[in-house]
């Protein structure tokens, strides 16, 4: 994604992506196992799925200037048991194996040159155990990392017990390059009457921090009862459609806000064509109105703001009411000359 955002260098490309709505699904954990043998036990509620899975990174300690280069990392011995099915596993460090069942398979590999610095545990599960609690303990047994665990379920799969209440925002909203966009509520759906919404951010909105600490969201947008068009293939409910005219379909998510943002950047471009992605980006991030502190992992930068952003580009005109020959008129931008390119005066 972030080689999609920064395909060419200077040009105008935008990349917006929906932040996610897993912000109160209880898909992410945080732990934090102590040195010199700790443990951490985390409990997994498992959904009827196809192949579920469990992907858990362990922090590792960055002693390079390089951010890729990672030189220090833990390692874990991984227990995996669901007790009402009588299947388990113990799994040591660079090891893979699987329970006797054959319903669970843990990867516990160690790969030091992991581009994001961290190494990677997966827990593969079979539908067999589908609504059942199982848990995962990780029994510390190097230590040269941070000791940090952050383990991530899709949505359809499960949801953990004690989930982490930050860290939600995932690929590819957590790109370097792209503008992640979460959701707030500025109406809301009263009995079929729309009335104006909290401006709170949206329950499912998911908020950050990145793993590796950075603030996303970026912006966040109006994400609940929007009107959003109906392909003629969706199904949708009666309450779900808009009264009068099944072309629209009333949604709410962060793929609702994601797509103002994209209309605001085309609006800046247009009034500023000599933008670049980065810039777009910078100027969106600046021109919101933010909600203190800011930023922060739950509004970014703020609530985008359309008026400002496109005033930014907007020559200012100074001139007499009635302009004749021999008047000065004046033009000005804040920006640059792109601001006047093709206009005729």
């Amino acid at each position: 994604m972030n080689s999609l955002a920064t395909g060419s260098s200077g040009s105008r490309r935008l990349v917006s992506v929906a932040a996610g709505n897993e912000q109160d699904q209880g898909e992410h954990f945080r732990a934090v196992v102590g040195e010199s043998f700790g443990t951490r036990t985390i409990s997994l509620h498992l959904l009827p799925s196809f192949l579920p899975q469990v992907d858990i990174w362990a922090h590792g300690a960055t002693k390079d200037p390089d951010p890729y280069k990672r030189t220090e990392y833990d390692e874990y011995t991984v227990s995996v048991r669901f007790p009402d099915a009588g299947d388990a596993v113990t799994v040591v460090s660079g090891r893979s194996l699987t329970s006797p069942r054959g319903w669970i398979t843990v990867s516990n590999r160690v790969d030091t040159n992991v581009p994001n610095g961290a190494t990677h545990i997966t827990v593969a599960l079979d539908n067999a155990l589908a609504g059942q609690v199982g848990t995962i303990r990780f029994d510390r047994t190097r230590n040269g990392g941070t000791g940090t665990l952050d383990g991530y379920v899709d949505i359809n799969d499960g949801f953990f017990l004690t989930p982490a209440l930050t860290g939600n925002i995932i690929e590819p909203a957590n790109g370097d390059n792209v503008i992640a966009v979460g959701s707030f509520q500025t109406k809301t759906d009263a009995s079929g009457a729309w009335v104006p919404g909290s401006l709170e951010i949206s329950t499912f909105s998911s908020a950050g921090p990145t793993r590796d600490g950075r603030v996303k969201p970026d912006v966040a947008a109006p994400g609940e009862v929007i009107f959003s068009a109906r392909s003629a293939q969706a199904t949708f409910s009666s309450s779900e459609i808009v009264p009068g005219n099944d072309q629209y379909a009333i949604l709410a998510g962060t793929s609702m806000a994601a797509p103002h943002v994209t209309g605001i950047a085309a609006l800046v471009w247009e009034s500023n064509p000599g933008l670049t992605g980065a810039q777009m980006r910078e100027r969106l991030r600046r021109t919101s109105d933010p909600v203190a502190p800011s930023p922060n992992t739950t509004w970014g930068f703020g609530k985008v703001n359309a008026l400002r952003a496109v005033r930014e580009s907007v020559a200012a005109i100074t001139a007499p009411a009635v302009a004749v020959p021999g008047d000065t008129v004046s033009l000005s931008s804040a920006n640059s000359s792109a601001a006047f390119a093709g206009n005729t005066l």
